[in-house]
Formats: structure tokens, sequence, C-alpha cells
């Protein structure tokens, strides 16, 4: 919603300028719930989809990074373990989100307990929270390619690349297929890859 939206939208409406669009923005379980009610023709998720009756086409390639202000002492750190985050300060996204669910299994799965210091379900104030709070946050690299190159956020990739991701097309098993979900369809399977942002290098 933060990172793809604006161009997607700008992309279909010039292929298809005379179709009225409507957007709506929330975690992978609203969305979903919204695709059962046919609330929405189409969505796209970071997170498992769990109904049967909705259709799930991975096109995106995401990975997640841990992240941190420049003052945090993971700043001078190239990589991480899992039990270096044991008992650490995080922000993170709101229950039924894709991020969070991918991060709660993966702290589940190696016993590590970390400290929930705030729960944000917008980016921006994640990286606030990161930037201004001392926290980390395990968050798309898409979404912080700025504090990147700028130096307020240093990140960290998973050494195990478990945090890689797709997001995904989703629409309802009895939804007639039009022109407009093919066109979206057919932007998502042409949407870049990640890259890693090069960081602001000071001195001399």
């Amino acid at each position: 919603g933060t990172c793809m939206l604006p161009s997607l939208l700008e992309d279909f409406q010039k292929l298809l300028p005379h179709t009225y669009t409507f957007s709506y923005i929330g975690n992978t379980q609203a969305v979903e719930e919204k695709l059962l009610r046919s609330e929405l023709d189409a969505g796209i998720v970071e997170g498992v989809i769990k109904s049967p009756d909705l259709i799930s086409l991975p096109l995106v390639e995401d990975f997640l990074v841990l992240a941190c202000g420049a003052g945090h002492p993971f700043a001078s750190r190239t990589t991480f373990s899992p039990s270096d985050l044991k008992g650490l300060n995080f922000v993170m996204r709101e229950k039924g989100s894709g991020t969070r669910a991918l991060f709660d299994e993966y702290l589940e799965r190696n016993h590590i307990p970390i400290h929930c210091l705030i729960e944000a379900p917008f980016p921006e104030a994640m990286k606030h929270a990161v930037i201004a709070n001392h926290c980390l946050a395990v968050i798309s690299v898409r979404l912080i390619e700025d504090e990147i190159r700028k130096g307020t956020i240093h990140m960290l990739q998973d050494p195990e690349n478990i945090w890689n991701r797709t997001f995904k097309l989703v629409y309802h098993k009895d939804k007639f297929i039009s022109e407009s979900i093919l066109t979206l369809k057919k932007l998502l399977e042409q949407y870049p890859k990640p890259e890693l942002p090069l960081p602001a290098v000071t001195g001399i």
C-alpha cells in the first residue's frame, strides 16, 4: 500500500484510463475478509491467504530486513543470529499483518522472546520508532530505501534468507476475470525486484 500502490495505480490508469478504481489499504487479514465479502475485486497481499475460496498467485519478489537507527548498537554490525535478538525492543506490525505473522513464526521457531515496545500499523510510524526510540524492526527493504541512502537507518539481511517472500495477487475462485484484473496481473508480473540501496557515504 505504501511503496507499490501509487505507481501501480498510475500505470493502471494509463492502460485503462476510463476504468474507475477504488483502493483499500489494510493488512492481509483485512483484505482477505473484504475479498470474501465481495467488497474488493482483487487484492495484493504479502501474507498467507487462509481461505480455500481465494486464488493466490505469487508475482512480486520481496524480502524483509532487520532495521535499526544509526545510533543503535546493531548499526555497527553486518550480520546477526536469532539469539542476538533475545530481549531487545522492537516496533512490530499489528496482528493480522503478513509481515508480523512471518516474524512471529521466526521468533517462535527459534524460541526467542523479544519486547514489543510499540505496535504500529503504518510504515512511517515504524520508521520513526526505529530512528527515535532505538527500536529494531523487521520491515520490507522497499520501505526504507530512502533512509538507508540517507544513513538514518541501518539494515541487516537475514543470514538464512528465510525472510524472503512474495507479494500475491488474490481474487475469489468464482470471480469473473475481467480486463482490469488481467491488466493488474500483467503490471505485477513486470514489477521490478527489490534491490539493496547503497548507504550514505560520509567523510573522504
